[in-house]
Parts: C-alpha cells; structure tokens; sequence
C-alpha cells in the first residue's frame, strides 16, 4: 500500500518567484511541463567555469570566494532554461571544516590526508566549531539570491551524513569503499556515533543555508547503493528522518530534497513518510514509472544516463522523448539525470535534453 505523508507538518513553498515551476511541482500541483534542472549544471563541462576556474590554485579557494560561486551558479543559467539554482559548493565542506586535510588530486577526485582510522578519534574532530568554518557557503549563498533576486529559488545542498563518512573513512573516492565499511561493521557503535555527529551537523548547515536565502535544501547520497536494505535503513534513511527532524525542531519549512544510487520500493518505503521531503531523485537504474504508481503522493525526480548526453544532441533527444513518455502525465515529475553531468559532456547534449523537456509543454 502507498505510503501517506504526515498532515501535522507541511513545507512552505515560496510561490513569489517570476519562474515558480519547480516549487509548484514539489508542492503537488500539477504543471504544464516538468521542471528541468540538472546536478553539476554548474562545472567542468563549460568553458566559462574553466576560465573562473583558472584564477584561483585549489578547487577550494574558489568555493571561499563568494564573487566566483555566484558568477559559476549563474553561468548555466545565462546558457539554459532550467528552473532552479544551485549554490556552487561540494558534499565534503563538512569534512573540510573538520580539520581533515581535504585537497581536490587532478584526475583522481577528493582526497581527505587525515582519515579516521580507530574509533577514538570521532569524539576528537571538532564538530562543535565546524559551523563556524562554513560562514563563505552561507555567504554563497546570500550572495546568489542577491543576484537571482526572485527569479529562481535557489538549491542548498550538502552530502548525506553516509556519504560523507565514506570519504572521512576511506580518505578518498574508493570504487566500493571497502575501508569504510569495513569500519562500520568492525565499529558499529563507532559508526553510529560518527553518523548521528555528522546528522546533526548536517542539519544546522542546511538551515543555516535556508537562512541565507536557499528555497529548497537537498541531502546527496551519493554512495548509497553500496549498503545492503538493512544498512541502508540505519545508515542513510535513518540518519536522513534524523536530520528532517532537527529542521523540523528548527521551523525550518523549507522542502527537502533526496537523492541516492539504488533506490528500491522496500528502501523508499521509509523515506516517503518524512514530512519534510518532497521530492526524491533516483538513478538511471530506478523503475520511475514503477515509483510512480507505488508513491503517488511523492514528486520523483530523474533519471536519464548522463553518459546519454555523450552520444550527441539527436540520440539525447530520443532518449529524453522516450524518458518522458513512460511516465505518468498526471503525477508531478522533476526533468534530470540520474547523477551529474560529466566533465566531457557536450553542450549541445545539454540543450538538447532541455528543449526536449520543454517541448513537451
């Protein structure tokens, strides 16, 4: 049987923007067209982000500089119609404000130079000070919606406790993360301690980006399918009910946002009842339509390969006709990929995937 949402809590959505489409759709109307954002649409595969990208020595000096984060979140939507923003961070300024030595290796992604490796040192990281490191994201923030005005609501983000913890356990970006879960099932009381930290630390930065001016915050879990049912529900959705609770506690009404690999009717079955989240992305591998018909109530967002887009624009197109085609037309829908773009994606793709959204309007 669907699940039904609590009717105590309700999110507020802010209706006062010039393009409202993506928070009427995560508000349960139903649209004309599906809104269209992607993950990453600020990045790498942009010439201009290159050229900011160039003037500064690390990937984290220009998330410091609330001047370059703004002009790199605008820079896709001088480019695009998509219909939300995103603040220009990463998943692991968390990590970072930990004191855990986060550096960005050319080819090879992030890298943490001091990863936990006994339990003792959980209790050691400084996580009673780590908001205060994290003033240049809020700033990001403030600074996006000042240049946005009410055109667009914006996206606040952070990784999911889970996905954070892969990376400070494992130090850098393994293919399954064994050494993290190897940890977890070695130290589980450990590893309950560390992700219920990380929960509530997690909650204050995305109310503190709610404060500066975020509409809608997303919680990434990215590394999500690499648990087992059962893992996953003390590991991720657990912890994801935790940090909606303490929003909740803060009168933070904003609408949720979830996303992780490998998501199932059994593992869904506990997210959906979250009051606060009101949209969930999900792979190329999820069933959309499957999820449709199983969770009414909840607004899916998905799910085209990115690696489609490498392709070119007219395969892009049948793919994106066909993606929009299974799915309900009566149930509200998010237009995205399954993750993000890639670095080497073309960006006619690009346009190519969102006229074909908006075509169907």
């Amino acid at each position: 049987m669907p699940m039904t949402k609590d009717t105590v809590f309700q999110p507020q959505f802010r209706l006062d923007f010039e393009n409202d489409l993506m928070i009427r759709t995560l508000a349960g109307e139903q649209v004309s067209s599906p809104p269209v954002w992607l993950m990453r649409q600020a990045g790498r595969y942009l010439p201009e982000y290159r050229e900011v990208r160039q003037n500064f020595p690390d990937f984290m000096s220009l998330c410091r500089s609330a001047d370059a984060t703004t002009e790199v979140a605008l820079q896709p939507l001088r480019r695009f119609q998509l219909d939300a923003a995103i603040v220009f961070s990463d998943i692991l300024t968390i990590a970072d404000s930990l004191d855990m030595g986060l550096r960005f290796v050319p080819g090879e992604g992030p890298s943490l130079r001091r990863p936990i490796t006994q339990p003792d040192q959980i209790d050691a990281l400084p996580f009673d000070s780590c908001i205060e490191r994290l003033t240049y994201v809020f700033k990001a923030v403030s600074s996006l919606r000042a240049a946005l005005g009410k055109r667009l609501p914006i996206i606040g983000f952070s990784g999911s406790p889970w996905t954070q913890a892969c990376y400070m356990l494992s130090g850098y970006g393994e293919k399954q993360f064994t050494t993290a879960k190897r940890f977890a099932f070695t130290h589980p009381v450990a590893m309950t301690n560390l992700l219920r930290r990380l929960s509530t630390v997690t909650a204050e930065y995305l109310f503190q980006q709610y404060v500066a001016g975020a509409d809608i915050l997303f919680v990434i879990d990215t590394w999500g399918g690499l648990l087992g049912d059962s893992h996953f529900s003390i590991f991720s959705s657990d912890m994801l009910a935790m940090i909606c609770d303490q929003l909740r506690q803060m009168d933070c009404l904003a609408p949720v946002m979830f996303f992780s690999k490998g998501l199932t009717t059994r593992r869904l079955q506990s997210i959906v009842s979250i009051p606060n989240v009101s949209c969930i992305g999900v792979d190329w591998c999820a069933d959309m339509p499957q999820l449709q018909r199983e969770f009414p109530e909840m607004t899916f967002q998905g799910n085209l390969d990115p690696v489609v887009l490498h392709a070119g624009p007219v395969t892009t197109q049948q793919h994106v006709s066909a993606m929009l085609q299974s799915l309900r037309t009566e149930q509200r829908t998010v237009a995205a990929l399954g993750h993000g773009i890639l670095p080497e994606t073309p960006i006619d793709s690009v346009h190519a995937f969102i006229d074909t959204v908006r075509s169907r309007g």
